[in-house]
């Protein structure tokens, strides 16, 4: 892990594909506490479903969560930064068979924030933009690589989960988890 300002902190890289150059991840700080920082993707390292299904998925069972604890942890870090990470309780929304909603948890390496997190952490909606972190050309602008990206938070309808637009926005109506969109990791790790 390394610092190149107060916020931004250098840790892992992606892709990890052959034929692809990798680059250093950076993250934003956006909390820390006893020595252990909340730190978020500045960028989205994929585009994915949220699940690969129509039906109900909470964030304990999707698709994404399992890629982000897998394939993405084992690929995108050292080992050593494997063992700075701090595996989090990750409280989500979880539908019932009633229609209601209640809080359940998870322990992950590897997570989304939730909406809450991502009103709570960023000051207005440009601060939540977020770009793809592969590039396709030199033509290509910021502007024209701006992604929207998943939060883990269950949305309206039983199908969809929340996200943040690309214009910063947060949709708590969500979208359908079908749909693919962003993945920008979060993780808690020793500094």
């Amino acid at each position: 892990m390394t610092k190149t300002d107060s916020r931004i902190i250098k840790a892992g890289a992606w892709p990890p594909d052959a034929g692809q150059e990798k680059q250093p991840l950076e993250w934003i700080m956006l909390e820390c506490r006893n020595s252990v920082a909340l730190l978020l993707c500045t960028k989205s390292v994929a585009v994915m479903p949220y699940h690969n299904s129509y039906a109900f998925i909470s964030w304990e069972k999707s698709d994404v969560r399992k890629w982000l604890n897998g394939v993405f942890f084992e690929k995108a870090f050292s080992r050593e930064e494997k063992e700075r990470i701090v595996r989090s309780e990750v409280k989500y929304d979880s539908y019932k068979h009633s229609g209601s909603i209640s809080e359940e948890i998870t322990d992950d390496n590897v997570f989304l924030l939730n909406s809450d997190e991502a009103y709570r952490y960023f000051g207005n909606d440009a601060q939540r933009q977020a770009v793809m972190i592969v590039s396709g050309t030199e033509k290509e602008t910021k502007e024209n690589r701006r992604c929207w990206w998943w939060l883990r938070s269950v949305g309206y309808y039983v199908n969809s989960a929340a996200v943040v637009y690309k214009d910063g926005g947060i949709s708590s109506c969500g979208v359908h988890i079908g749909l693919s969109g962003g993945v920008r990791p979060a993780i808690r790790m020793r500094t």
